[in-house]
């Protein structure tokens, strides 16, 4: 399944489920298909591939959870996002996750992209 096959999904179930307002198209939102950190309210830190958001649902593709992390340079999220990251603990991938509470939505380089991606999985 590809990015505009979960959009196509998350669509009609919003129909289904009263036809709440559609999440921004790509053309609306060019930061769908990009690599992003959410910071969320309960859920934490993740980093992933934007399929979709709508308020504070934010739908994720190859996902991992940012369970601690510091910046190759800079101490915020946006600091990881732009120069990616060092001796952090971040969980393995999922093929999706749903997200209820995203409060940010932040963009990555390709440079952090990659670090984030490809940094060692951290079991505990």
């Amino acid at each position: 399944m590809d990015v505009k096959d979960l959009e196509k999904l998350l669509t009609i179930m919003k129909a289904l489920d009263g036809g709440e307002k559609e999440s921004p198209s790509p053309i609306d939102n060019p930061m769908i298909g990009e690599k992003v950190i959410v910071r969320c309210r309960d859920a934490g830190v993740h980093f992933g591939t934007l399929v979709s958001y709508s308020g504070r649902e934010v739908l994720l593709k190859e996902s991992r959870r940012m369970w601690y992390w510091k910046a190759k340079t800079g101490h915020t999220l946006n600091a990881c996002a732009i120069n990616g990251i060092v001796d952090s603990k971040i969980s393995g991938s999922v093929e999706t996750i749903t997200l209820l509470d995203a409060c940010e939505i932040i963009k990555c380089t390709d440079e952090a992209a990659k670090s984030i991606g490809e940094h060692h999985v951290h079991n505990s």
